[in-house]
């Protein structure tokens, strides 16, 4: 999976709050919550705990396009968006 450094750029006005765990988003990737995939061809890898103040219960969302292994957004959510196929869940 890859994230673009011009992609980044622009991410980064969108959703400030993600700036500071720029380095978390390759952990949310490798050691995910739960990863969805929907039918339009991308997967959301979901990870809970690594978020500090008030994004400390909430999940760390990176958007991958499958296709083409592209990082299309990243942003913190309470929630797991119900539409899509769970690929993968965390047991413990």
């Amino acid at each position: 999976m890859r994230l673009a450094h011009s992609n980044w750029e622009k991410h980064r006005p969108r959703h400030p709050e993600v700036v500071e765990y720029h380095e978390d988003l390759m952990s949310a990737l490798r050691e995910p919550t739960v990863v969805v995939e929907t039918t339009d061809g991308d997967r959301h890898y979901y990870r809970l705990g690594l978020g500090r103040g008030k994004f400390q219960r909430t999940y760390l969302r990176v958007i991958v396009n499958v296709m083409d292994g592209w990082i299309r957004t990243a942003y913190f959510t309470r929630t797991i968006d119900p539409y899509g196929q769970v690929v993968f869940a965390r047991t413990t």
